[in-house]
């Protein structure tokens, strides 16, 4: 959702509870983004935006948190998430690339720059083909799903960290909580986090 509203933090927010996940992203300052689970199957028109900002008031509550600024909800979109990957890459003569060849769901934002990798990879085993060497067109494939694997498992990982908490499986609840406590009270594991979040372990 975009909600024409000043942020009401200086970054990101993640609430996660047992009603479902909500996030705050300020975009400018007069315009905010907001992100809201909701139960598989609901349309906009299930969401009205009384309902919407109560249940982001509930779930973006914290000790200390600043209270929501609302305003119009200007866009709203219900997104089934889910992934996919199509291996390989290559069939004869074709090469796929970007969300042709795999879909991730928009948890740790890696799609565009899953993209742009094809692409740089694609474009450079391109020229290397019309100068008679056909070695990154043969590696294409194998080169660009490295990468996609490795932020496939990430997202898949900080979906359950995130979603855990409303699964409804006591199970899943309580791995989740242990992952985000480590990673909250662990040096190493928030340096390890932030490295994949990045992108900058993606070629392990």
């Amino acid at each position: 959702m975009l909600a024409e509203a000043p942020p009401s933090a200086d970054g990101v927010v993640f609430g996660i509870h047992p009603r479902g996940f909500g996030a705050h992203m300020a975009r400018s300052a007069h315009v905010t983004r907001y992100y809201l689970e909701v139960p598989a199957g609901d349309g906009v028109a299930d969401w009205p935006d009384e309902r919407v900002w109560a249940e982001l008031h509930l779930r973006l509550a914290a000790d200390g948190a600043w209270p929501l600024r609302e305003g119009l909800l200007s866009e709203k979109t219900v997104l089934a998430m889910h992934n996919y990957v199509v291996e390989p890459m290559t069939y004869g003569r074709l090469h796929l690339a970007g969300d042709a060849a795999h879909l991730l769901a928009p948890i740790a934002a890696k799609g565009m720059n899953l993209a742009i990798n094809d692409a740089l990879l694609l474009g450079d085993a391109l020229i290397a083909h019309y100068k008679g060497d056909d070695r990154g067109l043969a590696g294409y494939s194998a080169a660009s799903l490295r990468r996609v694997w490795q932020y496939l498992e990430f997202s898949q990982w900080l979906s359950e960290v995130l979603h855990g908490a409303s699964s409804g499986d006591r199970f899943r609840a309580g791995t989740a909580m242990a992952r985000l406590r480590r990673l909250l009270g662990s040096e190493a594991a928030a340096k390890a986090f932030a490295g994949l979040y990045l992108g900058e372990e993606a070629d392990l």
